[in-house]
């Protein structure tokens, strides 16, 4: 009997961690994916500095998550999105034309990693 019980508590423990990290890391992606695309609006609407406050917003709502995200997903996964909005706010500085094209990278990117959380079948197997 005891080892059944074992076994349903080392169930509910593996389950809620799932679970646990797919809400945690879809949660962070979202929230930064939301300041990438404020960044976008902005952009088109020609408010360079919000464009910069929102992506700082966003490397900062990626940041703060970083150490547990790195817990959670691959290392160079988390690395490369740290890349990519370090890539976008350089792009933003130094040339501007490019912009939209690193800021869509970025959130495509992002987006990816996302969609690798949900539990999809293809994700499962």
């Amino acid at each position: 009997m005891s080892r059944v019980i074992t076994a349903i508590v080392m169930l509910l423990a593996v389950t809620g961690g799932a679970v646990f990290e797919s809400c945690y890391v879809t949660h962070v992606c979202r929230e930064t994916e939301m300041y990438l695309q404020s960044a976008m609006e902005s952009y088109h609407e020609q408010d360079i500095p919000l464009t910069e406050t929102c992506l700082s917003r966003a490397e900062k709502a990626w940041n703060d998550s970083h150490c547990l995200l790195n817990s959670l997903l691959i290392h160079n996964d988390t690395e490369t999105i740290s890349e990519h909005i370090t890539t976008t706010m350089d792009t933003l500085q130094y040339d501007k034309e490019n912009f939209p094209t690193e800021c869509h990278t970025t959130i495509n990117a992002i987006q990816v990693i996302r969609h690798s959380m949900l539990p999809h079948m293809d994700n499962i197997l």
